[in-house]
Protein backbone atom coordinates (compact mmCIF):
# COMPACT_ATOMS: atom_id res chain seq x y z
CA UNK A 1 0.00 0.00 0.00
CA UNK A 2 3.18 2.63 1.06
CA UNK A 3 3.95 1.83 -2.71
CA UNK A 4 0.58 2.63 -3.96
CA UNK A 5 0.45 5.74 -2.04
CA UNK A 6 3.88 6.90 -2.97
CA UNK A 7 2.90 6.00 -6.82
CA UNK A 8 -0.45 7.71 -6.61
CA UNK A 9 1.14 10.68 -4.46
CA UNK A 10 3.97 10.86 -7.79
CA UNK A 11 1.15 10.59 -10.46
CA UNK A 12 -1.44 13.09 -8.84
CA UNK A 13 1.85 15.82 -8.58
CA UNK A 14 2.82 15.05 -12.38
CA UNK A 15 -1.02 15.91 -13.29
CA UNK A 16 -0.72 19.18 -11.66
CA UNK A 17 2.20 20.08 -13.10
CA UNK A 18 1.05 19.06 -16.48
CA UNK A 19 -2.38 21.48 -15.82
CA UNK A 20 -0.21 24.48 -14.45
CA UNK A 21 1.69 24.21 -17.95
CA UNK A 22 -1.02 23.96 -20.09
CA UNK A 23 -2.56 26.87 -17.97
CA UNK A 24 0.34 29.21 -18.92
CA UNK A 25 -0.29 28.64 -22.59
CA UNK A 26 -3.88 28.70 -22.40
CA UNK A 27 -3.29 32.37 -21.00
CA UNK A 28 -0.76 33.00 -23.46
CA UNK A 29 -2.48 31.32 -26.66
CA UNK A 30 -6.42 31.50 -25.79
CA UNK A 31 -6.91 28.13 -27.72
CA UNK A 32 -10.39 26.34 -26.33
CA UNK A 33 -8.62 23.07 -26.73
CA UNK A 34 -5.63 24.00 -24.36
CA UNK A 35 -8.34 25.24 -22.37
CA UNK A 36 -9.96 22.00 -22.51
CA UNK A 37 -6.70 20.01 -21.64
CA UNK A 38 -5.86 22.27 -19.00
CA UNK A 39 -8.88 22.09 -16.54
CA UNK A 40 -8.94 18.33 -17.57
CA UNK A 41 -4.96 18.11 -16.39
CA UNK A 42 -6.04 19.75 -13.32
CA UNK A 43 -9.28 18.08 -12.48
CA UNK A 44 -7.14 14.62 -12.56
CA UNK A 45 -5.02 15.70 -10.32
CA UNK A 46 -7.71 16.66 -8.27
CA UNK A 47 -9.89 13.26 -8.61
CA UNK A 48 -6.58 11.34 -7.93
CA UNK A 49 -5.76 13.72 -4.41
CA UNK A 50 -8.85 12.94 -3.35
CA UNK A 51 -8.63 9.08 -3.78
CA UNK A 52 -5.17 9.42 -1.96
CA UNK A 53 -7.24 10.70 0.64
CA UNK A 54 -9.83 8.01 0.45
CA UNK A 55 -6.94 5.49 0.93
CA UNK A 56 -5.48 7.21 3.31
CA UNK A 57 -8.78 8.07 5.69
CA UNK A 58 -10.47 4.85 5.02
CA UNK A 59 -13.39 6.66 7.28
CA UNK A 60 -14.12 9.05 4.09
CA UNK A 61 -13.66 6.40 1.58
CA UNK A 62 -17.57 6.28 0.57
CA UNK A 63 -17.53 9.97 -0.06
CA UNK A 64 -13.98 10.88 -1.30
CA UNK A 65 -14.13 8.26 -3.83
CA UNK A 66 -17.10 8.99 -5.48
CA UNK A 67 -15.69 12.47 -5.96
CA UNK A 68 -12.35 10.90 -6.92
CA UNK A 69 -13.95 9.03 -9.83
CA UNK A 70 -16.39 12.34 -10.94
CA UNK A 71 -13.37 14.35 -11.05
CA UNK A 72 -11.33 11.68 -13.63
CA UNK A 73 -14.44 11.39 -15.60
CA UNK A 74 -14.69 15.12 -15.88
CA UNK A 75 -11.26 14.80 -16.71
CA UNK A 76 -11.62 12.21 -19.78
CA UNK A 77 -14.39 14.28 -20.79
CA UNK A 78 -12.36 17.54 -21.39
CA UNK A 79 -9.51 15.60 -22.82
CA UNK A 80 -12.03 14.16 -25.42
CA UNK A 81 -13.43 17.44 -25.77
CA UNK A 82 -10.09 18.64 -26.26
CA UNK A 83 -8.95 16.42 -28.64
CA UNK A 84 -12.09 17.03 -30.86
CA UNK A 85 -11.25 20.98 -30.58
CA UNK A 86 -7.98 20.60 -32.02
CA UNK A 87 -9.07 18.01 -34.67
CA UNK A 88 -11.96 19.94 -36.11
CA UNK A 89 -12.77 22.58 -34.32
CA UNK A 90 -15.87 21.25 -32.79
CA UNK A 91 -17.31 22.14 -29.38
CA UNK A 92 -19.02 20.39 -26.84
CA UNK A 93 -22.73 20.38 -27.62
CA UNK A 94 -25.48 20.90 -24.68
CA UNK A 95 -26.58 17.59 -25.25
CA UNK A 96 -22.89 16.31 -24.23
CA UNK A 97 -23.34 17.20 -20.51
CA UNK A 98 -25.40 13.99 -20.18
CA UNK A 99 -21.89 12.15 -20.33
CA UNK A 100 -20.89 14.22 -17.17
CA UNK A 101 -24.67 13.61 -15.51
CA UNK A 102 -23.77 9.84 -16.11
CA UNK A 103 -20.09 10.24 -15.46
CA UNK A 104 -21.46 11.08 -11.78
CA UNK A 105 -24.09 8.07 -11.61
CA UNK A 106 -21.72 6.10 -12.18
CA UNK A 107 -18.95 7.62 -9.80
CA UNK A 108 -21.33 6.86 -7.35
CA UNK A 109 -22.42 3.79 -7.85
CA UNK A 110 -18.84 2.14 -8.47
CA UNK A 111 -17.71 3.98 -5.32
CA UNK A 112 -20.33 2.53 -2.82
CA UNK A 113 -20.17 -0.78 -4.70
CA UNK A 114 -16.35 -1.17 -4.01
CA UNK A 115 -17.21 -1.06 -0.32
CA UNK A 116 -13.50 0.12 0.84
CA UNK A 117 -11.85 -1.77 -1.67
CA UNK A 118 -9.42 -0.50 -3.98
CA UNK A 119 -9.63 -3.85 -6.28
CA UNK A 120 -13.30 -3.78 -6.69
CA UNK A 121 -12.74 -0.45 -7.80
CA UNK A 122 -9.83 -0.23 -10.01
CA UNK A 123 -12.25 -3.31 -11.60
CA UNK A 124 -14.78 -1.38 -12.75
CA UNK A 125 -13.18 2.20 -13.41
CA UNK A 126 -10.54 1.38 -15.29
CA UNK A 127 -12.57 -0.21 -18.75
CA UNK A 128 -14.41 3.31 -18.49
CA UNK A 129 -10.84 5.11 -18.29
CA UNK A 130 -9.87 2.97 -21.25
CA UNK A 131 -13.46 3.88 -23.57
CA UNK A 132 -11.90 7.33 -22.58
CA UNK A 133 -8.58 7.25 -23.63
CA UNK A 134 -9.82 5.41 -26.74
CA UNK A 135 -12.24 8.08 -27.68
CA UNK A 136 -9.42 10.78 -27.59
CA UNK A 137 -7.52 8.72 -29.93
CA UNK A 138 -10.61 8.44 -32.24
CA UNK A 139 -11.02 12.56 -31.96
CA UNK A 140 -7.56 13.05 -32.88
CA UNK A 141 -7.99 10.72 -36.09
CA UNK A 142 -8.54 14.32 -38.93
CA UNK A 143 -5.63 15.85 -37.03
CA UNK A 144 -3.49 12.51 -38.01
CA UNK A 145 -4.97 12.68 -41.45
CA UNK A 146 -3.93 16.68 -42.02
CA UNK A 147 -0.56 16.67 -39.93
CA UNK A 148 1.40 14.08 -40.66
CA UNK A 149 4.58 15.57 -39.62
CA UNK A 150 3.90 17.09 -36.21
CA UNK A 151 5.59 14.62 -33.73
CA UNK A 152 3.62 15.81 -30.68
CA UNK A 153 0.67 14.19 -32.21
CA UNK A 154 1.78 10.99 -32.85
CA UNK A 155 3.34 11.38 -29.39
CA UNK A 156 0.24 12.23 -27.50
CA UNK A 157 -1.65 9.23 -30.08
CA UNK A 158 0.81 6.79 -28.99
CA UNK A 159 0.14 7.55 -24.94
CA UNK A 160 -3.85 7.42 -25.71
CA UNK A 161 -3.63 3.54 -27.30
CA UNK A 162 -1.33 2.48 -25.27
CA UNK A 163 -3.41 3.90 -21.78
CA UNK A 164 -5.98 2.40 -23.38
CA UNK A 165 -4.70 -1.10 -23.58
CA UNK A 166 -3.03 -0.58 -19.90
CA UNK A 167 -6.11 0.52 -18.60
CA UNK A 168 -8.18 -2.13 -20.52
CA UNK A 169 -6.32 -5.04 -19.58
CA UNK A 170 -6.55 -3.96 -15.74
CA UNK A 171 -9.78 -5.71 -15.58
CA UNK A 172 -9.09 -9.21 -16.52
CA UNK A 173 -5.76 -8.99 -14.42
CA UNK A 174 -7.46 -8.13 -11.26
CA UNK A 175 -10.36 -10.69 -11.99
CA UNK A 176 -6.91 -13.33 -12.65
CA UNK A 177 -5.42 -12.08 -9.06
CA UNK A 178 -8.00 -12.08 -7.45
CA UNK A 179 -8.92 -15.77 -8.14
CA UNK A 180 -5.14 -16.57 -8.05
CA UNK A 181 -4.11 -14.18 -4.64
CA UNK A 182 -2.10 -11.29 -5.41
CA UNK A 183 1.47 -12.71 -5.19
CA UNK A 184 1.10 -14.40 -8.37
CA UNK A 185 0.24 -10.85 -10.14
CA UNK A 186 3.55 -8.92 -8.67
CA UNK A 187 4.09 -5.99 -11.18
CA UNK A 188 0.24 -4.77 -10.49
CA UNK A 189 1.81 -3.46 -7.31
CA UNK A 190 3.35 -0.77 -8.94
CA UNK A 191 0.49 0.10 -11.66
CA UNK A 192 -0.10 3.69 -10.16
CA UNK A 193 3.73 4.16 -12.06
CA UNK A 194 2.60 2.79 -15.22
CA UNK A 195 -0.15 5.00 -14.93
CA UNK A 196 2.10 8.40 -14.37
CA UNK A 197 4.40 7.20 -17.13
CA UNK A 198 2.16 6.96 -19.67
CA UNK A 199 -0.17 10.35 -18.61
CA UNK A 200 2.77 11.92 -18.55
CA UNK A 201 3.49 11.06 -21.86
CA UNK A 202 0.64 12.02 -23.14
CA UNK A 203 0.77 15.21 -21.21
CA UNK A 204 4.10 16.38 -22.57
CA UNK A 205 2.80 15.22 -25.97
CA UNK A 206 -0.12 17.76 -25.82
CA UNK A 207 2.34 20.20 -24.56
CA UNK A 208 4.77 19.14 -28.20
CA UNK A 209 1.40 19.37 -29.88
CA UNK A 210 0.58 22.93 -28.58
CA UNK A 211 3.90 24.19 -29.14
CA UNK A 212 4.16 22.56 -32.93
CA UNK A 213 0.26 24.39 -33.87
CA UNK A 214 1.50 27.52 -32.54
CA UNK A 215 4.48 27.46 -34.44
CA UNK A 216 3.27 26.16 -37.71
CA UNK A 217 0.82 29.04 -37.21
CA UNK A 218 3.54 31.61 -36.87
CA UNK A 219 5.04 30.46 -39.81
CA UNK A 220 2.19 30.48 -42.18
CA UNK A 221 1.82 34.03 -40.33
CA UNK A 222 5.07 35.06 -42.01
CA UNK A 223 4.74 33.45 -45.28
CA UNK A 224 1.43 35.50 -45.57
CA UNK A 225 3.10 38.17 -44.24
CA UNK A 226 6.03 37.88 -47.15
CA UNK A 227 3.40 37.34 -49.40
CA UNK A 228 1.38 41.05 -48.27
CA UNK A 229 4.72 42.54 -48.49
CA UNK A 230 5.34 41.26 -51.65
CA UNK A 231 2.25 42.83 -53.16
CA UNK A 232 2.54 45.93 -51.44
CA UNK A 233 5.62 46.28 -52.69
CA UNK A 234 4.49 45.59 -56.36
CA UNK A 235 1.82 48.10 -55.97
CA UNK A 236 4.00 50.51 -54.59
CA UNK A 237 6.66 49.75 -57.47
CA UNK A 238 3.49 49.72 -60.20
CA UNK A 239 1.14 52.07 -61.80
CA UNK A 240 -1.94 50.67 -61.14
CA UNK A 241 -3.79 52.65 -64.63
CA UNK A 242 -1.02 51.44 -67.07
CA UNK A 243 0.84 47.90 -65.26
CA UNK A 244 4.00 49.80 -65.46
CA UNK A 245 6.69 51.44 -63.29
CA UNK A 246 6.14 53.92 -61.52
CA UNK A 247 8.54 57.08 -60.32
CA UNK A 248 9.33 55.00 -57.08
CA UNK A 249 10.60 51.87 -58.89
CA UNK A 250 12.88 54.17 -60.72
CA UNK A 251 14.53 55.93 -57.63
CA UNK A 252 14.31 52.69 -56.16
CA UNK A 253 16.69 51.65 -59.26
CA UNK A 254 19.09 53.79 -58.29
CA UNK A 255 19.32 52.82 -55.57
CA UNK A 256 20.39 49.67 -56.02
CA UNK A 257 23.59 48.33 -55.05
CA UNK A 258 26.42 48.96 -57.71
CA UNK A 259 26.44 45.55 -59.85
CA UNK A 260 22.40 46.23 -60.60
CA UNK A 261 22.18 49.79 -61.80
CA UNK A 262 22.16 50.41 -65.04
CA UNK A 263 25.46 51.50 -66.53
CA UNK A 264 24.79 52.41 -70.30
CA UNK A 265 22.25 52.67 -72.81
CA UNK A 266 19.56 55.45 -73.83
CA UNK A 267 17.14 57.57 -71.70
CA UNK A 268 13.67 58.21 -74.04
CA UNK A 269 11.10 60.41 -72.55
CA UNK A 270 7.76 59.86 -74.39
CA UNK A 271 5.07 62.39 -74.17
CA UNK A 272 0.80 62.24 -74.91
CA UNK A 273 -0.20 64.85 -77.38
CA UNK A 274 -3.07 66.57 -77.07
CA UNK A 275 -4.02 65.07 -73.43
CA UNK A 276 -5.51 67.97 -72.09
CA UNK A 277 -7.99 67.99 -75.11
CA UNK A 278 -8.95 64.59 -74.87
CA UNK A 279 -9.70 64.99 -71.16
CA UNK A 280 -11.93 67.89 -71.26
CA UNK A 281 -14.13 66.75 -75.07
CA UNK A 282 -14.49 63.30 -73.89
CA UNK A 283 -14.18 62.87 -70.55
CA UNK A 284 -11.16 61.37 -67.77
CA UNK A 285 -12.42 58.10 -68.72
CA UNK A 286 -11.43 58.82 -72.43
CA UNK A 287 -7.95 60.44 -71.13
CA UNK A 288 -7.41 57.19 -69.44
CA UNK A 289 -7.85 54.95 -71.74
CA UNK A 290 -5.63 56.89 -74.06
CA UNK A 291 -2.63 56.90 -71.81
CA UNK A 292 -3.12 53.17 -71.48
CA UNK A 293 -2.89 52.66 -75.61
CA UNK A 294 0.32 55.05 -75.07
CA UNK A 295 1.56 52.73 -72.73
CA UNK A 296 1.15 49.44 -74.63
CA UNK A 297 2.65 51.04 -78.01
CA UNK A 298 5.27 52.39 -76.64
CA UNK A 299 6.10 48.77 -75.07
CA UNK A 300 5.54 46.93 -78.52
CA UNK A 301 8.31 48.53 -79.96
CA UNK A 302 10.88 48.31 -77.17
CA UNK A 303 12.49 45.12 -75.85
CA UNK A 304 11.65 42.61 -72.65
CA UNK A 305 14.61 43.68 -70.80
CA UNK A 306 13.85 47.45 -71.49
CA UNK A 307 11.83 49.17 -68.56
CA UNK A 308 9.02 51.41 -68.82
CA UNK A 309 7.96 53.98 -66.59
CA UNK A 310 5.38 56.31 -66.11
CA UNK A 311 6.53 59.73 -65.50
CA UNK A 312 4.11 62.06 -64.92
CA UNK A 313 0.24 62.37 -66.16
CA UNK A 314 0.99 62.07 -69.62
CA UNK A 315 4.54 61.50 -69.91
CA UNK A 316 7.06 58.16 -69.80
CA UNK A 317 9.97 57.27 -69.21
CA UNK A 318 12.20 54.33 -71.08
CA UNK A 319 15.18 53.14 -70.42
CA UNK A 320 16.99 51.03 -72.73
CA UNK A 321 20.24 49.67 -72.21
CA UNK A 322 23.19 48.73 -74.36
CA UNK A 323 22.20 50.60 -77.11
CA UNK A 324 23.38 53.34 -78.96
CA UNK A 325 21.82 56.74 -79.82
CA UNK A 326 21.27 55.86 -83.36
CA UNK A 327 19.33 52.02 -82.66
CA UNK A 328 17.30 54.13 -79.77
CA UNK A 329 16.29 56.25 -82.02
CA UNK A 330 15.26 53.88 -84.87
CA UNK A 331 13.27 51.58 -82.64
CA UNK A 332 11.32 54.70 -81.35
CA UNK A 333 10.41 56.01 -84.64
CA UNK A 334 8.71 53.23 -85.40
CA UNK A 335 5.82 54.94 -82.39
CA UNK A 336 5.75 57.84 -85.34
CA UNK A 337 4.99 54.97 -87.74
CA UNK A 338 2.33 53.91 -85.98
CA UNK A 339 0.44 56.91 -84.96
CA UNK A 340 0.72 58.16 -88.80
CA UNK A 341 -1.28 54.83 -89.96
CA UNK A 342 -4.14 56.03 -88.31
CA UNK A 343 -5.00 53.47 -86.41
CA UNK A 344 -7.75 55.18 -83.05
CA UNK A 345 -6.33 53.14 -80.81
CA UNK A 346 -2.71 54.34 -80.66
CA UNK A 347 -2.13 58.68 -79.98
CA UNK A 348 -0.37 61.30 -81.08
CA UNK A 349 3.18 60.70 -79.61
CA UNK A 350 6.34 62.78 -78.69
CA UNK A 351 9.88 61.52 -78.00
CA UNK A 352 13.14 62.22 -77.35
CA UNK A 353 16.41 60.51 -76.94
CA UNK A 354 19.63 61.06 -74.90
CA UNK A 355 22.76 58.53 -74.40
CA UNK A 356 23.63 57.59 -70.54
CA UNK A 357 27.13 55.88 -69.81
CA UNK A 358 28.92 55.45 -66.39
CA UNK A 359 30.49 58.70 -66.61
CA UNK A 360 27.40 60.91 -67.73
CA UNK A 361 24.33 61.00 -65.14
CA UNK A 362 21.01 59.16 -66.08
CA UNK A 363 19.10 62.50 -64.40
CA UNK A 364 21.28 64.69 -66.91
CA UNK A 365 20.09 61.86 -69.60
CA UNK A 366 16.42 62.38 -68.82
CA UNK A 367 16.71 66.25 -69.13
CA UNK A 368 18.34 66.33 -72.46
CA UNK A 369 15.80 63.58 -73.59
CA UNK A 370 13.07 65.89 -72.58
CA UNK A 371 14.19 68.53 -74.41
CA UNK A 372 14.96 66.52 -77.64
CA UNK A 373 11.48 65.56 -77.48
CA UNK A 374 9.87 69.11 -77.17
CA UNK A 375 11.93 69.74 -80.17
CA UNK A 376 10.63 66.76 -82.09
CA UNK A 377 7.39 67.74 -81.31
CA UNK A 378 7.68 70.89 -82.72
CA UNK A 379 9.47 69.36 -85.82
CA UNK A 380 6.39 67.47 -86.15
CA UNK A 381 4.16 69.89 -85.72
CA UNK A 382 5.90 72.50 -88.23
CA UNK A 383 5.65 68.87 -90.59
CA UNK A 384 1.63 68.91 -89.98
CA UNK A 385 1.44 72.25 -91.02
CA UNK A 386 3.04 72.25 -94.08
CA UNK A 387 1.27 69.21 -95.34
CA UNK A 388 -1.77 70.51 -94.48
CA UNK A 389 -0.87 73.78 -96.47
CA UNK A 390 0.16 71.66 -99.45
CA UNK A 391 -3.74 69.89 -99.07
CA UNK A 392 -5.37 72.63 -98.92
CA UNK A 393 -3.59 74.45 -102.04
CA UNK A 394 -4.58 71.14 -103.83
Amino acid sequence: MDTNLISLSTQAAGSAVIGIITLLLARALHRPYVWYWTLGWLSQALGLGLLLAALRVPAHFLLLAPLSLFAQYVFGFLLVAGCANYATGARPAPRHRWWLLAGGVAAVVIGVAARRSLHVLLLVHAPVLAGVFAAAWRALRPARDAHRDRLGLHVASIALVLLAILFLHYGPVLLWAQWLGHAHVVYLQYRWLYDLILETLLGFGLIMLVMETVAAELRDANLELGRARDRLEVQARVDPLTEVFNRHAFYSLLEAPEADRPHDGCAVVVDVDNLKRVNDWFGHAAGDATIRAAAKAVRAVIRPDDMLFRWGGDEFLVLVFGMTEAEARARMATLDQVAAGGSPAVPALSWGVAPFDTERAIGTAIERADDDMYAHRRERRVTDDRSGSARSRV
